[in-house]
């Protein structure tokens, strides 16, 4: 996705974290929150954080949202466990 992502022109940024399983867990969200934080106040202020899992969106959702910026969600697997 990332490598698409840059070939269409959009920016991109590898986030470096590891793939969690599909089992919400606050932990995580919450132990993340200020590194995500971070990330994204270094984008611009019309910055888009788009998720393509519930995962995804679980973690960088909050963190976007308390920064104001805009999300977008797809999630093509919501039928798998």
């Amino acid at each position: 996705v990332l490598r698409a992502a840059r070939e269409d022109g959009l920016d991109a940024v590898e986030t470096g974290e590891a793939p969690t399983s599909r089992i919400y867990d606050p932990v995580h969200v919450l132990k993340g929150l200020p590194g995500r934080m971070r990330i994204l106040r270094a984008m611009p202020r019309e910055t888009i954080v788009h998720t393509n899992d519930l995962n995804a969106l679980q973690a960088w959702g909050p963190a976007a949202r308390m920064l104001g910026l805009a999300v977008v969600h797809h999630d093509r697997g919501l039928g798998r466990v």
